[in-house]
């Protein structure tokens, strides 16, 4: 099983883009976030015409957040139940079948915090704390698998940053308390997939649009799969796929992408 997770920075905009990534990589499943779009304008069936089954959580202008794959989704769901009267669209969730098993498949998109020590930085640091609760609870409830693939806009180390001392560090994205968030989310039983491999310097997932950042490569990673225990023993690789960030007019993010053994 081949599966994509990509911030698209509206899917709207960068539906040609999608359609010929699904089309050229052929994911199995694709988690996509930032879709920035309300259900009834999404493109659902531009995606079923490309062979995909969806589930997607919508909110107009901002977040949004969906599950694509090629196999038959169960028990979609959206957010989190321990944050029921939260109405920001940050997660989403569906179960496909695996070798005969229950794996689920959970797209997330983690506040951006915006500075260090504002009220949308305890939001977030809030928002890991209870993500944490729920994908511990995940993992009890589908011994099978779980996939939690997004954009989690935390760098889990100084080597994940193109040079720290540049971005600046405890700035956000990089401060310890967002890694000590990031800490306990592994903690609840994960492994970053990226981690589980030999990687070459200067593997990000995020540029930033300005200063040539994404051809000099000044980026981040901040883009992740983490994967709970049946899951990490599977995995055969995981790395970012940059070729649609070169494109013309792209997400400033690039797809991340993961491969599982089937057995």
């Amino acid at each position: 099983m081949k599966i994509a997770a990509w911030n698209v920075n509206s899917v709207r905009a960068r539906l040609a883009h999608v359609l010929a990534y699904l089309a050229e990589a052929q994911p199995d499943v694709a988690l996509l976030q930032e879709t920035k779009s309300k259900d009834e304008n999404f493109p659902f069936d531009d995606f079923r015409g490309a062979g995909y089954e969806v589930a997607h959580c919508g909110q107009p202008s901002y977040n949004g957040v969906a599950v694509l794959s090629r196999s038959p989704l169960a028990d979609a769901a959206c957010g989190m139940p321990n944050r029921a009267d939260d109405k920001q669209a940050r997660v989403a969730a569906a179960t496909v079948t695996m070798n005969g098993a229950a794996v689920r498949l959970i797209s997330a998109y983690v506040p951006n915090g915006s500075s260090v020590g504002s009220e949308k930085y305890e939001y977030k640091l809030s928002w890991l704390a209870d993500f944490a609760d729920y994908i511990t609870d995940a993992a009890r409830d589908y011994p099978g698998g779980v996939i939690v693939g997004g954009d989690f806009n935390i760098a889990p180390a100084d080597e994940d940053i193109y040079d720290a001392d540049d971005w600046g560090r405890g700035n956000i994205l990089t401060s310890q308390p967002e890694r000590d968030a990031l800490a306990k989310l592994l903690d609840a039983g994960y492994a970053d997939a990226h981690r589980l491999f030999e990687q070459p310097a200067g593997m990000f997932s995020w540029w930033d649009y300005r200063a040539a950042s994404f051809a000099r490569n000044r980026g981040l990673r901040i883009d992740l799969f983490l994967l709970s225990e049946a899951m990490a023993k599977r995995c055969k690789s995981c790395a970012p796929d940059t070729t649609p960030r070169a494109w013309e007019k792209p997400s400033d993010h690039a797809p991340v992408v993961a491969e599982f053994r089937a057995d």
